[in-house]
């Protein structure tokens, strides 16, 4: 696996939410003796944390020092930069800025009111309603083995389009 900066973040904020979880073993709970280790933190606190790195990201120019050629000048190196001792995973970075995808959800498919809101970048939804004909209450013919028989139902389900 490769090892990237935006790693380095992600697993930085998973350890930054890590608590020390104890358990005492002893006669009577005497705790004569204690375990402990970490444990992770809840999904929805850890996302939210990413969630607010990302928002909080900042931009930066590339840093043309951080680069040189070879002799030859056909191949780039990086030149390694010193540490820092304190974790340098604690703030994300971006080189430019993300193109607007709105333009390409017209007519894409959302799976609820609930997300077609931020898919459709507020533009609205339209709702389709699909007939479909399916196999249903199958049982075995006579109480033979191996023939089914089955009648058909209707359902009808609903779709969720951009506009």
């Amino acid at each position: 696996m490769r090892f990237d900066y935006t790693t380095g973040v992600g697993i930085e904020a998973v350890s930054t939410l890590m608590k020390d979880k104890c358990k005492c073993h002893g006669v009577s709970g005497s705790c004569s003796m204690k375990t402990c280790w970490k444990k992770l933190s809840e999904f929805n606190a850890t996302s939210t944390l990413l969630r607010q790195k990302y928002n909080e990201a900042i931009r930066k120019a590339p840093n043309v020092r951080t680069i040189r050629r070879d002799v030859s000048g056909s191949r780039l190196k990086r030149i390694k930069q010193k540490r820092k001792k304190q974790s340098q995973y604690t703030t994300l970075y971006y080189l430019e800025t993300s193109p607007t995808y709105c333009s390409v959800t017209k007519d894409r498919q959302c799976l609820h009111p609930d997300n077609c809101a931020t898919l459709c970048c507020g533009r609205g939804y339209t709702t389709h309603v699909f007939k479909q004909v399916e196999k249903c209450r199958c049982r075995f013919n006579n109480g033979r083995c191996c023939q089914l028989i089955c009648d058909y139902c209707q359902r009808f389900e609903d779709k969720y389009y951009c506009k």
